[in-house]
């Protein structure tokens, strides 16, 4: 915590963190600040990159892992997941436990990031396959992928940004305000009549990592509209509710303003210097809300007022 909060740090970490905190009074409008860091430094904890080693993996793990694809091996699906605890090896797990060639859909960052992870040949998994969902052709080349029978593997909790067309996406209820969805893998789900399945990879209170297995939603009989609203909104409704039993599992608190439509907080909270938070850019200086998500432009004097409370939170963790 204190090399990523503290006065060394770079803009970047800054600005990570206001986001974190604002995300997280969205949800929970009465959390105090030192909890919010509390989390944050839970979360980031979670996200170090794990290798992963076969022999290394708890059993218990794989034997949940195997139960719960065992109805899907050698049938095409589409697995939704969120970015909760080292969700980057939810790829080799599902792979290594089922065999069915695997298509995962990322974002190009991602793409970027992970992409050499999932080339190791020391691992031996050649059919896992990777979609820059970004990309112009990527439609086309996730149908091909299901009409070879190949199984997706989607996290649907990504960056969207909440002006994209209402056509393409679904309103689900996050605390007082509204998260934005994309629609597409329902949509596709349905075209093809394979099965929506919710997989949750998570780190347990007592810190162990567990799998588990949502309802499956199956197409078949159903208008596609139908399918699409009751799927997500049972999917991701369901998701918000474990939320606050599991609040730093959670990757989504750094990047889910991007899908937040947020619903009258400007004119019911203040903004005091306690909840200001320092936002740093290469050339300026600003603050950001963490109730409101509102930036204001601060000269040097005013944002080193600010950075008191950075101090402070350093202390705690220190």
């Amino acid at each position: 915590m204190k090399n990523l909060l503290s006065i060394a740090g770079n803009a970047r970490s800054y600005r990570q963190f206001a986001h974190y905190c604002h995300n997280l009074t969205l949800l929970f409008p009465d959390i105090t600040l030192e909890e919010s860091a509390t989390y944050y430094s839970q979360t980031m904890a979670l996200q170090q990159p794990t290798p992963f080693k076969p022999g290394e993996i708890d059993a218990v793990l794989l034997s949940r892992i195997q139960a719960i694809t065992s109805n899907y091996q050698n049938r095409c699906c589409i697995w939704i997941a969120f970015h909760t605890g080292p969700y980057p090896l939810l790829v080799h797990l599902l792979h290594y436990c089922n065999g069915t060639p695997l298509t995962v859909l990322m974002s190009a960052q991602a793409y970027n990031d992970y992409k050499s992870a999932y080339d190791d040949r020391h691992l031996n998994l050649p059919h896992i396959d990777m979609i820059d969902v970004q990309q112009p052709r990527a439609i086309w080349s996730i149908h091909r992928a299901l009409l070879t029978g190949r199984q997706l593997l989607a996290f649907i909790d990504g960056n969207m940004g909440s002006t994209v067309d209402s056509r393409n996406r679904l309103s689900i209820s996050f605390g007082k305000h509204v998260w934005q969805i994309r629609t597409v893998l329902p949509h596709l789900a349905h075209q093809y009549g394979v099965p929506l399945v919710p997989l949750y990879l998570v780190y347990t209170p007592w810190d162990a990592l567990t799998c588990f297995g949502g309802r499956a939603y199956y197409p078949t009989g159903m208008i596609r509209t139908d399918f699409v609203n009751q799927s997500l909104q049972s999917i991701c409704g369901d998701f918000v509710k474990q939320l606050p039993s599991a609040t730093a599992n959670w990757k989504g608190w750094l990047f889910a303003h991007h899908d937040i439509i947020r619903s009258g907080i400007g004119q019911s909270y203040p903004t005091a210097d306690a909840d200001l938070l320092p936002y740093p850019t290469t050339k300026r200086h600003y603050v950001m809300s963490r109730i409101s998500g509102q930036f204001m432009e601060v000269d040097l004097p005013y944002f080193q007022h600010i950075k008191v409370f950075i101090d402070k939170l350093v202390n705690i963790y220190q």
